[in-house]
């Protein structure tokens, strides 16, 4: 099992960032603030606040239909609450969609993830590294604003014997360059 996710993890990742594209410069393209709550499948009940930050690879595509594919490195930062409040911080890869319209942006992504405690209550996520992927989708409203949903899924991979992950509905507002 180990060996399958080792190679779906090195394919996701030739494909966003070893494909050749077109090269534009680098950049920070969105930073926000997001804050929601957790599902009900944990023993306890969880709220998740994060500023993020997303910086722009050298690499998108606009296609002939004026969708936009491009590749990111988000950067994440907040807190997971409780009764005992954990610090969560993560960094890793991303790819976005953009509507023709630059409207509509599905983005998702994979990151290594440090928390400040893995024990809340009766809750044991297992330990310190985590990885969490996320699924979001924002709507620009205004030249340079966005409002958005994100799913995100935060659990340690089978890395330590307990492994419950933790499932957030995230809502945001952000900023693009």
């Amino acid at each position: 099992m180990d060996s399958v996710r080792t190679r779906i993890t090195l394919a996701a990742l030739i494909v966003c960032f070893a494909w050749p594209g077109l090269a534009v410069g680098r950049q920070w393209n969105a930073v926000g603030v997001r804050g929601g709550v957790g599902d009900q499948n944990n023993n306890e009940s969880f709220s998740q606040v994060e500023a993020y930050l997303n910086y722009g690879l050298p690499w998108m595509w606009e296609l002939d239909s004026k969708w936009v594919i491009g590749s990111f490195i988000a950067l994440n930062a907040g807190a997971i609450r409780c009764e005992d409040n954990a610090f969560v911080g993560s960094i890793g890869p991303g790819f976005y969609f953009m509507t023709p319209s630059h409207r509509f942006v599905f983005s998702a992504g994979i990151y290594p993830t440090y928390i400040s405690r893995s024990k809340f209550g009766e809750e044991d996520f297992g330990g310190w590294f985590q990885f969490t992927s996320s699924a979001c989708l924002n709507f620009n409203f205004a030249s340079n604003l966005t409002a958005g949903y994100c799913f995100q899924h935060m659990s340690n991979a089978g890395l330590y014997d307990n492994n419950p992950g933790l499932n957030t509905h995230l809502i945001g507002l952000g900023f693009r360059f």
